[in-house]
């Protein structure tokens, strides 16, 4: 029996060990330049860390993780300095993140601001086709729709699961 323990006790060692931590900086320094590249970039249960900051203009809005479930996360406690501004100077109407393809509670966005999401479901995030991703210590602020969701919009999706 307690052989059994120690061989399932190595195996999930080794699982934990395999997943990377990407570090994304506001001015596209790090391991990749934007959200979206970091996302394009990791391995299902790696986590996408975010520097503290304003992420702003492509690959930090309308990120798409295709179905890839990671972690996207602010390195500070405090979320109100991790900000991904959805803001564009044309006027085109832009939100965070987009899950349709499946994302489940094992993506999990974690303490960050969303603001100034434009859309006309879900200003700031949007869960199609049976997304339903895990939503923690995140601050939603100036975003509007023109439908409905100012904040978060579920069309034929899964439940959010927000803490």
């Amino acid at each position: 029996m307690k052989t059994r323990s120690i061989c399932l006790c190595c195996l999930l060692l080794s699982v934990a060990a395999n997943a990377a931590v990407i570090h994304i900086q506001p001015n596209g320094l790090g391991d990749q330049p934007t959200i979206q590249a970091a996302i394009n970039a990791a391995a299902p249960g790696d986590t996408v860390m975010l520097r503290d900051g304003i992420f702003r203009g492509n690959g930090n809005r309308d990120v798409n993780p295709f179905g890839k479930n990671v972690t996207v996360m602010a390195e500070s406690p405090d979320a109100y300095r991790c900000i991904l501004d959805c803001y564009d100077i044309s006027g085109i109407a832009h939100r965070a993140f987009i899950f349709e393809s499946g994302e489940d509670t094992t993506f999990v966005l974690s303490g960050l601001t969303i603001t100034n999401g434009r859309a006309d479901y879900g200003g700031a995030i949007i869960a199609r086709q049976g997304s339903g991703p895990m939503i923690n210590n995140c601050f939603f602020e100036n975003n509007t729709a023109d439908i409905n969701g100012g904040a978060i919009a579920a069309v034929g999706s899964h439940s959010f699961f927000i803490l």
